[in-house]
């Protein structure tokens, strides 16, 4: 079984999804007797999961993820973080973004304990966005500042942050100039900051 769940996990990373989520669907089909391991059970749901948010078929995912994160999985906590960061992206995408903030949440506290700093990362930028969405800038600012000290030295990441963090502190309406100044050095127009989607990260 571990030889086929690598094999998902390679075939993703390869961008071979749709032979992912089979691999992951028959590792589901085999690991579903009562006392499989949930180690295992939660790396093919998960994995499928991904699979399937990867292909459009959201709702699909989610039920996947959900069914992953709600394993007992105290002697695997890193597959639960990931499962937890994949959920709260799936919620977020679908715009439900007080479910998000709660995974996002739970992803959090799990990276802190396990000392994962890029995960960290992530689970801030995940709450700084959701806050954005449910119209609380204020509240995004600090994960977002978060993310952006967790993501340090990685470009694309902290681009990514930064701009959450430029539109929270233009939209909180109290630190607009430095809002102005995180604008231009990303080279993009602060009127792309005031509502809506997120200006993209070249």
């Amino acid at each position: 079984m571990e030889a086929q769940l690598s094999l998902g996990e390679a075939l993703l990373a390869q961008g071979e999804v749709e032979e992912a989520r089979e691999t992951f669907e028959s590792a589901e089909l085999a690991l579903r007797p009562a006392k499989a391991d949930d180690c295992q059970a939660a790396r093919a749901e998960a994995g499928a999961g991904y699979a399937l948010a990867t292909l459009g078929a959201s709702a699909a995912a989610i039920e996947r993820l959900e069914r992953a994160v709600s394993r007992p999985l105290d002697g695997c906590p890193e597959v639960r973080l990931a499962a937890l960061l994949s959920l709260g992206e799936r919620l977020h995408a679908e715009e439900r973004h007080a479910e998000a903030t709660d995974v996002f949440g739970q992803a959090a506290r799990l990276a802190e304990r396990l000392e994962r700093r890029s995960e960290a990362g992530f689970s801030a930028l995940g709450l700084g966005r959701a806050a954005l969405a449910l119209g609380r800038p204020a509240e995004a600012i600090a994960p977002l500042e978060a993310a952006v000290r967790a993501f340090e030295g990685r470009e694309r990441e902290t681009k990514r942050a930064k701009v959450a963090l430029a539109a929270a502190l233009w939209r909180q309406g109290r630190e607009r100039d430095r809002a102005r100044a995180l604008a231009s050095e990303l080279g993009i127009p602060v009127a792309g900051l005031e509502s809506g989607a997120l200006p993209s990260v070249p």
